[in-house]
């Protein structure tokens, strides 16, 4: 199943069968889920809970979402590792629901961000996430991408520009990366 030709019963070349799609996603879901491995954020007051982050550098800044830190008294990041970091809170933008913490230290592994204008939909994406708060290891689902621009009405205002997938997002995830 490599892709290498043989002679069939009837003396012509048997046809190639390469790598299903299927088979190549599961190499690829591996790779992704080391190359960015999320980091689990703990809210001590405000929201409280548990919810996922990602480093965007290797100097101990965090990606995740704002509503994970909102009110936040104190901000606990799990790494992949176990170690334990307390954060602190860069900034948040809330119509974004975006924030950015960091913890001290260097030589974190961060994700390469890309470009969102580059998606299109139908595309292969793997979810990172911390789901069910449950922490000692990270969750990795995958699917693709479904639609484009999209807009949610929530209590807090209107997030827009979202992109939307059918990879499982469970309570905690939210905060992980979406990677293709």
């Amino acid at each position: 199943i490599g892709g290498e030709s043989s002679i069939g019963e009837t003396g012509a070349p048997a046809p190639s069968v390469g790598m299903t799609q299927t088979r190549r996603l599961g190499m690829n879901v591996r790779l992704g889920a080391e190359a960015a491995s999320g980091v689990y954020v703990e809210n001590d007051g405000g929201s409280g809970g548990a919810g996922t982050g990602f480093f965007v550098s290797g100097d101990g800044h965090v990606v995740t979402n704002a509503h994970d830190v909102k009110d936040a008294q104190t901000i606990v990041i799990m790494t992949s590792n176990g170690d334990l970091h307390k954060a602190e809170l860069v900034q948040k933008d809330s119509t974004r629901d975006l924030a950015v913490l960091k913890v001290d230290g260097t030589g974190f592994a961060a994700a390469r961000l890309g470009s969102s204008a580059d998606v299109e939909v139908g595309d292969e994406v793997l979810a990172i996430g911390n789901a069910l708060g449950l922490g000692d290891t990270p969750t990795v689902t995958t699917g693709i991408v479904s639609a484009l621009d999209r807009s949610l009405q929530l209590m807090a205002g209107r997030l827009t520009k979202l992109i939307q997938t059918d990879a499982a997002i469970n309570p905690g995830n939210s905060g992980g990366p979406l990677l293709n």
